[in-house]
């Protein structure tokens, strides 16, 4: 049911109460008065005839008696004239309209009414007998159900009434509201040129469609500085995405210039070490011998910036494999190629491996780099010592972030006894191209690419690296890596 409904139902049910509570009201009002008249036209005509009987009764002239109550019946709402005498000096005198009137007064007598007079001794206050009317209330009945039946009549044709009055008044009333709605749900659907009607109404309607027109306007403003919000948005996506597509094209161009670099620097420069090695074959003097060694070894480090330098342009676009593969395996292999070095500068240089796992899914060989790179570090600034690569399950460590516990599955961790990191510049060390001492450059070498290579590679596998140094005590590196383990069985059937 609607609002309008509601209150239609309410205002015609209130009203229609009201008035049949009056209709009710009247009708009883109309009958006690009709009973009422009665009553008093009955004392009138027994007061009258009352002393026209006293000197018959008294001179027991029945004759008299006779043709005064027959006069009285003549009255039609008197059917029936009873005389009881004092002391029963007489039998009564029972007088009716018909022989049934007293029948049926003792059947139904709450259909008659019943009133009594004295008659009085002449020129006496002495009674001598009394005299008893019966008024017929049928007709009384008969106006009562009359009168009811029109009330009622009256009562549903005063609800119709009601009911198309109430109608008529809220629509009068509803209608503006109606359109003020229908203008407000236009609004709401971004229609703001809507035309708001009655705004020249100087009532609540009125108000309600200034406030209306208000909001409109408000709302006009804000579409426009909408619109032109999604203008600027729009336009600053398309410099964006055309800057993306360009850096993107630069980066596809740099990377191909790199190749193309790389390629064209390898050719002369195998081709110089690959004369230097059969020129090592010749007899060479001592002096040649120590500056064709130099050669190489220069060759060697020359190729092996060319390769870092290839493989930090490249890292970005870089796809990961998932493999199958031996981690154990793969760590001694890494260690074996670093023996020789380290036997050089007489450092201890061993692997512990104590992880549960050994076979793992993932991409050997950029795990391999990131090991190369660090192993490499560790022992190119550690001058007497060690240098430990340990492999853990996360249960055999017994600090680990909270936030990488559920992530990692083997724990990769590199120390050395070497010269160490201080604390201001330890946040800086995984940043490219980084020499924390311009020094070390010239003592050491490199080009400051290998652990920003490693923490890259580091991050495209979704693991975690970590670096704690003291200065002149030494460096630990741990390296946390999300790797699914493997069977034997697939390894070996692969």
């Amino acid at each position: 049911m609607s609002y309008k409904q509601k209150l239609v139902f309410y205002f015609v049910f209130f009203i229609s109460l009201v008035e049949g509570i009056s209709l009710s009201f009247d009708v009883y009002h109309s009958y006690q008065i009709r009973l009422n008249f009665l009553k008093e036209r009955t004392e009138l005509i027994s007061s009258t005839y009352a002393q026209s009987l006293s000197i018959p009764i008294w001179n027991l002239d029945q004759e008299t008696i006779q043709n005064i109550t027959s006069s009285m019946l003549k009255d039609p709402y008197i059917v029936s004239i009873e005389i009881q005498y004092i002391n029963n000096i007489l039998p009564k005198v029972l007088l009716t309209q018909s022989p049934t009137i007293k029948k049926q007064i003792l059947k139904a007598p709450n259909h008659y009414n019943s009133y009594k007079f004295p008659i009085y001794e002449p020129e006496s206050t002495n009674i001598i007998a009394e005299i008893i009317l019966d008024n017929d209330l049928t007709s009384s009945f008969e106006f009562l159900k009359n009168r009811s039946s029109l009330a009622l009549l009256e009562f549903f044709i005063l609800i119709i009434i009601n009911i198309l009055i109430v109608t008529l008044l809220m629509k009068w009333m509803t209608t503006p509201l109606i359109s003020l709605n229908k203008v407000i749900q236009k609004l709401a659907t971004n229609d703001i040129e809507v035309k708001i009607p009655y705004l020249n109404r100087d009532d609540e309607i009125g108000d309600v469609a200034r406030s209306i027109e208000i909001f409109k306007n408000n709302k006009k403003e804000l579409t426009i500085l909408q619109k032109s919000m999604e203008d600027k948005i729009t336009e600053q996506t398309q410099s964006l995405r055309d800057a993306k597509e360009k850096a993107e094209a630069g980066l596809l161009s740099k990377t191909q210039f790199l190749s193309t670099m790389s390629h064209e620097i390898r050719t002369p420069l195998n081709g110089i070490m690959g004369m230097a090695d059969l020129l090592k074959l010749s007899d060479l003097s001592k002096d040649d011998q120590e500056y064709l060694d130099i050669i190489l070894q220069s060759g060697k480090n020359l190729t092996y910036i060319i390769a870092e330098i290839l493989d930090f342009s490249t890292i970005d676009s870089t796809t990961l494999e998932a493999i199958p593969f031996n981690l154990l395996e793969l760590t001694e292999n890494i260690i074996n190629e670093f023996n020789q070095k380290a036997q050089q500068k007489s450092l201890e240089l061993k692997i512990s491996y104590e992880s549960d796992n050994r076979y793992f899914i993932g991409d050997p060989i950029r795990i391999k780099q990131i090991l190369v790179n660090i192993i490499d570090n560790s022992i190119k600034f550690t001058h007497q010592g060690h240098v430990i690569v340990s492999v853990k399950s996360p249960n055999q460590v017994q600090h680990i972030a909270s936030n990488l516990d559920h992530k990692c599955s083997v724990i990769i961790t590199i120390e050395d006894s070497g010269i160490g990191i201080a604390q201001q510049d330890q946040e800086r060390v995984f940043d490219a191209f980084t020499q924390l001492d311009q020094s070390n450059t010239r003592e050491y070498g490199g080009t400051g690419l290998g652990l920003s290579i490693s923490k890259k590679m580091v991050d495209l596998m979704q693991g975690h690296i970590t670096l704690d140094s003291l200065l002149e005590k030494g460096t630990c590196i741990n390296i946390y890596l999300p790797l699914a383990t493997q069977e034997k069985n697939a390894i070996n059937n692969e």
